[in-house]
């Protein structure tokens, strides 16, 4: 159990550390994100921008949004999307990397999931 003395000592170091620039804050954004399922941000920084702009163009004009309402669910649909082809890259990459199994060397053996 964290004794009253120590809170205060963590509280007085919180306050001494951590980011503070908007460019120290930009670098660490992404410290924590482990898949980038549940971000906040629909592009992460190893996503091509250009690729979501493509797909927003796309689905904007097939879908027509005619209404604020309708801009606003349309992208929804665009950021849930993306989302769904991050995770199944990650699903992939998963599996793959479940299907593989290096010895000490580096060899890579192949082995099923089975």
């Amino acid at each position: 159990m964290t004794t009253e003395k120590q809170i205060k000592a963590n509280r007085e170091n919180a306050k001494k550390g951590g980011v503070k620039t908007p460019e120290g804050k930009a670098v660490v954004r992404y410290n924590a994100l482990k898949h980038g399922l549940l971000s906040k941000e629909v592009l992460l920084g190893n996503e091509e921008e250009k690729d979501l702009v493509g797909l927003c163009g796309r689905l904007k004009a097939e879908l027509k949004p005619a209404s604020e309402i309708e801009q606003v669910l349309v992208d929804r649909i665009i950021a849930n999307f993306w989302r769904l082809r991050r995770a199944m890259r990650v699903e992939r990459e998963m599996i793959e990397d479940d299907c593989r199994d290096e010895d000490w060397n580096g060899n890579i053996k192949q082995k099923t999931l089975g």
